[in-house]
């Protein structure tokens, strides 16, 4: 991650930050909107194909954002290999709740680019509620248990209600099940945008003390 950060400093034009905010999304879609705001330093271009958007890095050179959600699946995947010491060829992919269906086929699309075959695509919250369970498998009981899952992240902000409690069954006598019984979110709220606003407001500071002409925020590598 620290070379990342110290990459973005250095080129900010070729560091892809939360490109996955674009994953899916036309042209004229308010995210985009927002995602220029947030990080001026890349060009933004519209896929006349598709009507999605492009990275333009010069005028022969384009990523989409499926591109590059498909290096990161690879390098993710030779990770993988390197502690398995195995060949993986097949995944299943964790996607945020509030994802649309254009979004997840965005996912599937990128991962179909890295050769990798997604048995499933799944909510990260239920994933983390059946994480929960698999590991507390002795807590779990006939009496409901409503456990609530935040996740703050750098991106968004989700909140998850989960019914966890024993059934019986003629098959597979008594056992666990979960529910989940509610889910809010907010896609905009987390990490980043705590940090953008303190960006801004040191910013603000910076150029009220006037030692400069040139607005802070024009520069490339200050933002």
């Amino acid at each position: 991650r620290s070379n990342a950060v110290g990459m973005a400093m250095k080129n900010p034009k070729v560091t892809f930050r939360y490109f996955q905010d674009l994953l899916g999304k036309k042209v004229d879609n308010p995210q985009v909107e927002v995602y220029r705001t947030r990080f001026p330093e890349h060009e933004l271009v519209t896929d006349e194909r598709r009507g999605t958007v492009l990275f333009k890095l010069s005028e022969d050179l384009y990523y989409s954002p499926e591109e590059l959600l498909a290096m990161v699946l690879n390098y993710s995947r030779s990770l993988a290999e390197e502690f398995a010491e195995q060949p993986v060829k097949d995944a299943v992919i964790t996607v945020p709740v509030y994802f649309n269906q254009a979004e997840r086929r965005a996912v599937l699309k990128a991962a179909h680019m890295a050769n990798l075959k997604v048995l499933q695509l799944i909510n990260d919250n239920t994933a983390v509620a059946l994480n929960y369970g698999v590991f507390r498998r002795k807590d779990i009981n006939a009496t409901a248990q409503n456990i609530m899952f935040y996740d703050m992240g750098a991106g968004s902000t989700s909140c998850t209600i989960v019914t966890y409690n024993t059934v019986k069954t003629k098959e597979s006598g008594t056992q666990p099940q979960l529910q989940i019984r509610g889910v809010g979110f907010d896609r905009t709220l987390g990490g980043l945008e705590m940090e953008l606003r303190l960006r801004e407001h040191l910013a603000k500071l910076f150029n009220d003390q006037k030692k400069s002409k040139k607005d802070v925020r024009q520069d490339r590598k200050s933002t």
